[in-house]
């Protein structure tokens, strides 16, 4: 094997390991999720956080009566006190906490409250039951049980995290405080015992890795179903249903805030001819690696999205037309493609923006830049129309 080819394989395997890296890096940090895979997770983790919330206001009163058969009268009126306190807690967040929340932050704010609610409200009271007096009681099979959920309830807690999707920084978030806590009640409580107590921090933090390795699949899993329904396998942009949710959430983002958005219509020229002298596999080849540049050239806030057919729309966030012209004209001043025969393959494109050209309506928006499309068609194609402005593309 020669130098050069050394270096190119060691360039190649380097590049791998980088893509692979890349791969995984969606599942550390909740940032790096696409738009799409935010609301779809938001969906998931909102059910899940209301079904568990309903469960826990329920089930932690209601242990109070088995545990009134087993405990004498001072301890069981303590913990009963504490367990309505924790299940009105839940009530009452669930009645008027999500609406207070609703009207003051945004959606994720108001989940990762949620999520602090439910596993620190159990921590509370599981710190508090540690402190109290060992129970005195007559030991069988029913009173063991009863009393043995004490010992269960940190394992309970912590594998409730593996019940959402989660990346390994936000489970990590809610694992350590409550670990924290855990270590430090056991060794205040008695002492730290050996043989005891340290083995029971090492299987707390078995399960507690194993909770964030089940969050992280979970979230994978969900990861590959949303890009399967909700991206366009030949160019992996948004099809159009997806793509018109992501519009809408940028677009009344954009009305709350007050800021720009422009979106841009691309069109291929003379498509059809590609098809019709080189087939449809080597349009599909065109497409994608349109597509990909598009993607390439563009900010991680813009959208695209396969509209139809070899027609896409690119959503621009903060961009007024002056920049969503330029920047659409760096895009395509490389091409975006190259036909079999040699030829760079061009685009038509219109561009509209809802601020400068005071437009109140979504649909409006598209509409314009869809006309201005056909405008940038009839002037010769290849072409960049943005309100009165035709410049080449």
């Amino acid at each position: 094997m020669s130098i050069r080819q050394l270096m190119a394989f060691f360039s190649d395997t380097v590049q791998s390991v980088v893509e692979a890296v890349k791969r995984q890096y969606i599942y550390i940090f909740p940032s790096t999720l696409s738009l799409p895979m935010q609301q779809r997770r938001a969906v998931v983790i909102q059910s899940r956080l209301r079904f568990l919330m309903y469960v826990m206001a329920a089930a932690i009163p209601l242990w109070s009566v088995p545990e009134s058969y087993i405990f004498a009268q001072p301890l069981w009126t303590s913990l009963f006190g504490a367990r309505i306190l924790v299940g009105l807690s839940l009530a009452a967040y669930l009645v008027f906490g999500q609406r207070l929340f609703r009207n003051n932050f945004n959606k994720w704010t108001q989940l990762y409250v949620q999520l602090a609610v439910v596993f620190i409200l159990p921590t509370l009271f599981y710190v508090y039951c540690i402190r109290l007096p060992d129970p005195i009681f007559v030991p069988n099979l029913f009173t063991l049980s009863v009393a043995n959920t004490y010992f269960l309830l940190p394992f309970v807690i912590i594998a409730c995290i593996g019940f959402f999707p989660l990346t390994v920084l936000e489970a990590a978030l809610i694992v350590t405080p409550f670990l924290t806590a855990y270590y430090m009640t056991s060794s205040i409580a008695k002492g730290i015992v050996w043989s005891s107590d340290l083995g029971m921090m090492w299987v707390m933090s078995s399960v507690a890795l194993a909770s964030i390795a089940i969050s992280c699949s979970q979230l994978r899993t969900l990861v590959e179903l949303v890009s399967y329904s909700a991206y366009d396998m030949l160019t992996n942009c948004l099809e159009r249903r997806s793509g018109e949710e992501v519009f809408k959430i940028l677009w009344h983002y954009s009305i709350r805030k007050k800021t720009n958005l422009a979106v841009a219509f691309v069109d291929l020229d003379h498509f059809k001819q590609v098809n019709d002298l080189f087939g449809h596999e080597v349009g599909d080849s065109v497409l994608a690696e349109t597509a990909a540049a598009l993607k390439k050239n563009l900010r991680r806030s813009d959208s695209v999205i396969r509209w139809g057919g070899e027609e896409f729309l690119v959503v621009l966030p903060d961009a007024n037309l002056e920049n969503a012209s330029k920047t659409m004209r760096r895009v395509t001043e490389k091409g975006l493609a190259k036909r079999p025969d040699g030829v760079l393959q061009t685009v038509s494109i219109g561009i509209s923006e809802r601020l400068s050209e005071t437009i109140d309506d979504e649909k409006r928006l598209i509409q314009l830049a869809d006309e201005r499309l056909y405008r940038a068609k009839a002037s010769g194609r290849s072409r960049i129309v943005a309100g009165d402005a035709v410049v080449k593309a």
